[in-house]
């Protein structure tokens, strides 16, 4: 598969893969995630909190393996 989508989905996929296993665990795409989307340290995650980090992380990939 060599489409639009494939070109996204491999740099997002290594961007949460950490440690480079080529797995993500739930601590890779789960917990570090949230907890760096949940700025205020709530445990919740604002609509403001979640388009910020995705926003960041769009920007991240386009500079990076766009």
């Amino acid at each position: 598969h060599v489409g639009a989508d494939f070109l996204f989905t491999v740099p997002l996929f290594n961007y949460f893969d950490g440690d480079k296993n080529q797995m993500l665990s739930v601590r890779e795409f789960v917990d570090i995630p949230f907890n760096e989307m949940n700025t205020n340290g709530d445990s919740q995650v604002t609509r403001h909190e979640f388009d910020h980090y995705y926003t960041q992380l769009i920007h991240h990939l386009d500079q990076h393996h766009g």
